[in-house]
This record gives C-alpha cells, structure tokens and sequence, in this order.
C-alpha cells in the first residue's frame, strides 16, 4: 500500500484541522504527570548499556505506520519525512535508555509527548515541526516494544539480535486489529503504553529463556520461522507498528486533525 501522491503544497493546517469540537483542555492525568518530568531527564542522561532497532527496521515500521494514518497526515508527511526520519533515528539513544530503566516513565513520556504534539496542533505550528514531535513520539513508542530491554541481555547481545530481526523482517507478518483502544478512547496515553510496556516485558522475559541463556551455555539457537526466538521476534515487531499507528493515530485526531479517508479506520 503506497503512501498518498498528492503534494500538499502551500496548504495550512486550516486544511487539515477540524475547526469543530470543544476547547482543547489538559487532561487531569497530564497535570499531575508534570511533576514527574525531571526524573525522566535524569534517566535521560543516565548511562546505560546501547542497543537498538536497527535504523531500517525502524523506519520500516514507521513506513508501514504512515500507509494506515489519515490521508491528510500522509499528504502534509510528503515533504517532511527527512525530518520525521531524522527525528525518529536522533531520539532512539535517549528513548531505548529510557525504556531500559524504566518503562513506565516511558510510557509517561510518550503521554506527555502527545499532548505537546496535540497543543503545537492547536497553535497552528508548522508542518516540519509536526513531522519533528511525530518522529520523536515514534522513537518513544518503538522503545517501549523493544523486548530485548527485558530480556536481561548485553548490549551486544541485543545488538545481534536485532540484526537478525532487520534480516528476517521481511517475513514478519503485519497483524493489524484497528486504529482505537479502550484506553485511548478516553484519553489514557499512559495506561496504553504501560499494558504495552508490560507485553513487552513478557517477551523479552520469553527470549531471555529461549535465546540469550542458551547461547551463554555455548547452544546453537535456531532463529527460523518456527522457533520460538523468531515468532517472538515477529509478534513485537507487528506490536511496535500497531501501537506506533494508535498513538500517532490518536495524537493527531486529538489535535484536531481531519481523520477523513483514513485506511481501514471504523468511527468509535
């Protein structure tokens, strides 16, 4: 499924902007996480060991995302991927150490992140700094479905392991169940990607028994399709682009962006 051809030329967000609907407010939830926005910069500048998607898986997840956002979100994206992409690859460090550390100050993170991207929005900022918020929400929400930050691997580890996966992607299926969630319907950021965080957890705990304690015992570790570490491998990866189309999904049409002619979207 290709992306939109049509540029969006010298089109302003009154174009893509619902003028309708109630006064944007800061939800309760938002205000009281202010509180805990220094602890993530200190997380943040934290040393932890390195490891990654590597940079074509994602952004070939973030491709996959694109082709199932709204048709006035792909169109405004033509001529500002570069910064979306650039956005996404710069902020991956700083979001990975996060996730590693503490996965539920990510998923706050990614709650706060969305509502900035839903107020700059508001204002009318412009569309390259739309593409900026997108890519370093996607950095965000990529981390937290990392299940090798669970898995209790080295850096080293992790980083072979998601070589394997960007060789193997291409085989992954992409299981995709619709654009809302329950949490999200009401707003809930946080919750949403805490129940991803903890999905991933389960995983990487899963790879940990499967893969990385075998292979420090000197076993030889099959990673085809039918081996466990495959099909773990594969069901993130199709986690990650869903989640990255629901908060990205959710960021937009909050901010009041037109959800009209979006791919496979059902009216909640």
């Amino acid at each position: 499924m290709a992306l939109a051809q049509r540029s969006p030329g010298r089109q302003t967000f009154a174009a893509v902007i619902q003028r309708a609907g109630a006064p944007f407010e800061m939800p309760a939830t938002m205000r009281s996480m202010t509180k805990r926005m220094a602890l993530i910069g200190a997380v943040l500048i934290s040393p932890v060991a390195a490891g990654a998607w590597e940079v074509p898986t994602g952004r070939a997840m973030a491709r996959q995302a694109l082709r199932m956002m709204p048709q006035s979100l792909q169109s405004v994206l033509e001529q500002h991927q570069p910064q979306l992409f650039e956005a996404l690859e710069l902020g991956q460090a700083a979001a990975d150490r996060l996730a590693a550390q503490d996965s539920d100050l990510a998923a706050d993170r990614i709650a706060a992140a969305s509502f900035e991207l839903q107020q700059l929005m508001q204002q009318r900022g412009s569309f390259s700094e739309v593409a900026q918020r997108l890519g370093q929400l996607g950095a965000l929400v990529l981390a937290v479905n990392d299940p090798t930050h669970y898995a209790g691997a080295s850096a080293n580890e992790r980083a072979a392991f998601l070589r394997q996966v960007e060789r193997s992607r291409e085989r992954f299926p992409f299981v995709f169940d619709g654009h809302g969630a329950p949490e999200l319907r009401t707003g809930d950021v946080q919750h949403y990607m805490r129940v991803s965080a903890r999905r991933a957890r389960f995983y990487g705990e899963q790879l940990r028994s499967s893969y990385f304690v075998p292979l420090r015992g000197g076993r030889e570790v099959s990673f085809d399709p039918r081996s466990m570490p495959f099909g773990i491998a594969s069901i993130a990866y199709s986690h990650a682009i869903s989640d990255l189309v629901r908060i990205w999904f959710y960021s937009w049409r909050a901010g009041g962006g037109d959800v009209t002619r979006t791919p496979f979207y059902r009216r909640e």
